[in-house]
């Protein structure tokens, strides 16, 4: 029988799984949304749950709401992922643009010479291409291209429902990537 036992209890007596207590941290998707009363989250949630079984052809209108599915595990990461993508490489990419921009405007006011303009280009380089390694552009591509796929994927029905910052999320990146092609 598997017993569960912290690191910091160290002295105390194990306790068996299905005696312990349930994981404060939320294992479930009512517990990840809980405390989220935004439209992002509802939105994400009504995501979620579209896409939970393309087999389920029940309407969602007509379960209780108090009767709420658990999301599959994968459905779960993948729009997780695709909103990491837009809130953390997308945004990175067009933080650093916005700051090339001020940076490009301040060396028209003071001159290139300038110590400071220098190292704002030197940073600017050293930032892209920490930003544009082909791996982590082709690994963004690439899922960008999966989100398109399940998105051409998706009924008429389905696709009304689809959030709409799911077609923003999967347009960012090849707009901030071809932002900065040569």
């Amino acid at each position: 029988q598997r017993t569960s036992s912290g690191p910091q209890d160290d002295d105390d007596d194990d306790v068996p799984m299905e005696d312990a207590p349930p994981n404060e941290g939320g294992d479930s998707d009512d517990d990840m949304y809980a405390d989220d009363d935004d439209d992002q989250a509802k939105a994400l949630k009504a995501a979620l749950a579209m896409s939970m079984d393309s087999n389920a052809e029940a309407d969602s209108s007509a379960k209780p709401e108090e009767e709420e599915e658990e999301f599959n595990f994968v459905t779960t990461l993948f729009f997780l992922t695709m909103r990491a993508v837009r809130l953390g490489f997308v945004a990175e990419l067009a933080r650093h643009s916005d700051e090339q921009d001020r940076l490009f405007h301040v060396a028209r006011s003071v001159g290139q010479d300038d110590e400071r303009v220098r190292l704002g280009f030197a940073t600017g380089l050293a930032t892209e291409a920490q930003l544009l390694q082909d791996d982590l552009v082709d690994d963004a591509l690439k899922f960008s291209g999966w989100v398109c796929r399940w998105l051409l994927g998706l009924s008429d029905e389905d696709l009304k429902k689809t959030p709409e910052h799911v077609l923003e999320d999967v347009a960012g990146v090849p707009t901030m990537v071809r932002g900065f092609a040569r």
